[in-house]
């Protein structure tokens, strides 16, 4: 069963930060998908990870 606080989200690049906040590098995760092979000029694309959903926006100003 899905946990309904998370949801799939395309993510291009990872930031890696140290316990103290220095950078430590930057990875990208596109990935060319076997489909994506057989065109004739294949794209890379982001991996799918589950990330926290988003608190939904209101036009009231105010969450609910």
């Amino acid at each position: 069963m899905d946990d309904p606080d998370f949801e799939p989200k395309p993510v291009a690049w990872l930031v890696h930060v140290s316990g103290d906040g220095k950078l430590l590098g930057i990875q990208g995760t596109h990935e060319i998908s076997a489909k994506e092979q057989e065109r004739k000029k294949p794209r890379a694309m982001p991996k799918v990870f589950s990330l926290p959903r988003e608190k939904s926006v209101t036009s009231g100003g105010e969450d609910k």
